[in-house]
């Protein structure tokens, strides 16, 4: 059991070292769609301070293999020092038992540029997983409108789908924003958008 557990690490490490972890398709901050007469953008994060001069760029990373006759929880905490202070990103993805079938490496990365986190690999499930972000000390200054903000994803044809939630919890005066329970049926981007007014 202990070599099986060992091979299974190694082989998530590898396949994070070795992969090109982006999104098939990338998607800048500046791209937008239209849903619902609102047009539609993925918010932006500060980005890391000169002063830290170990990253230029942060791009996290957090998997586990799962069997989708299990399921799993996957959480990830990370933090980077930007012009606006220390930028926390907590964030935890619950894999029901039964989401899927066979054992799967399931993984998501988030990084310092959006407001995002990308899913992999590609595929849909039989229920729908959960997700939870919260991310704080974001650069919200510029929004007037808390009803303008909402938790989306982005599909096949690069459009922006608000998703459906819990709660999206939007604080202007301490920075953050928080999407409880966001229903995830199948993986790919998902993240805070804002609407273009």
């Amino acid at each position: 059991m202990k070599k099986l557990v060992f091979l299974l690490s190694l082989s998530l490490l590898i396949l994070a070292g070795c992969s090109d972890m982006g999104t098939d398709s990338p998607v800048t901050s500046d791209q937008a769609a239209t849903a619902n007469t609102v047009q539609w953008k993925f918010m932006d994060l500060p980005d890391i301070s000169a002063d830290n001069s170990a990253e230029v760029e942060a791009t996290f990373y957090t998997g586990k293999f799962v069997w989708g006759d299990w399921g799993a929880n996957i959480p990830m905490t990370r933090v980077y020092w930007s012009g606006n202070g220390l930028v926390k990103v907590k964030a935890k993805l619950n894999v029901p038992a039964g989401a899927f079938d066979g054992l799967k490496l399931i993984w998501y990365s988030v990084n310092d540029e959006l407001a995002v986190a990308d899913f992999h690999p590609g595929m849909e499930f039989d229920k729908d997983l959960t997700f939870n972000l919260k991310i704080q000390n974001i650069d919200v200054s510029d929004i007037t409108d808390p009803s303008l903000v909402e938790f989306a994803y982005l599909d096949d044809s690069e459009v922006i789908h608000i998703a459906e939630y819990d709660d999206i919890i939007v604080d202007l005066d301490n920075g953050e924003l928080e999407v409880v329970n966001a229903k995830i049926g199948h993986f790919s981007r998902y993240g805070f958008v804002r609407g273009i007014e």
